[in-house]
């Protein structure tokens, strides 16, 4: 998986570890991390029958889209989204203001405990990613190496 060119490989192990751990807790079956334009960050669990980069695009327009709903209605924006299928379910949610968590899960998994993990996960995930992001707004233009 490509890497976003201002993750360290310790910091990339440290998001992807939290997913594991999200996904251990929640009983879910795939967790995906990505940055509001739909690149991805770190994707774990099962992705056998799925696409996560076409996910991660598809999950930050409709995010993109709801933002936009809820300030005709007055909201900031709405920070989770859950969408229920026969067999499988999928929870968006805002992780700090610059990424997204998308949760997918079986309909033997509750809502109720992939939304309490997901919580908890996206904490861990927003000190990590407001690390990344300062030393983003730092990097001096030209001198930005791509992470291998």
């Amino acid at each position: 998986m490509p890497r976003h060119r201002f993750i360290t490989p310790d910091e990339q192990k440290q998001l992807d570890s939290i997913l594991r751990e999200l996904l251990k807790n929640s009983d879910a079956k795939t967790a995906i991390l990505l940055d509001h334009g739909g690149f991805l960050m770190s994707t774990q669990g099962f992705t056998e029958h799925i696409d996560p980069q076409t996910i991660a695009v598809l999950a930050a327009g409709a995010f993109s889209t709801t933002r936009e709903l809820a300030k005709m209605i007055g909201e900031e924006e709405f920070t989770v989204m859950f969408h229920q299928g026969r067999r499988d379910h999928i929870h968006l949610s805002a992780v700090g203001k610059d990424a997204l968590l998308v949760i997918i899960f079986e309909n033997t998994t509750t809502i109720g405990m992939v939304r309490l993990f997901a919580r908890e996960a996206a904490k861990k995930l927003a000190s990590i990613l407001r690390i990344i992001n300062q030393r983003k707004s730092e990097a001096p233009m030209g001198n930005i190496k791509l992470q291998q």
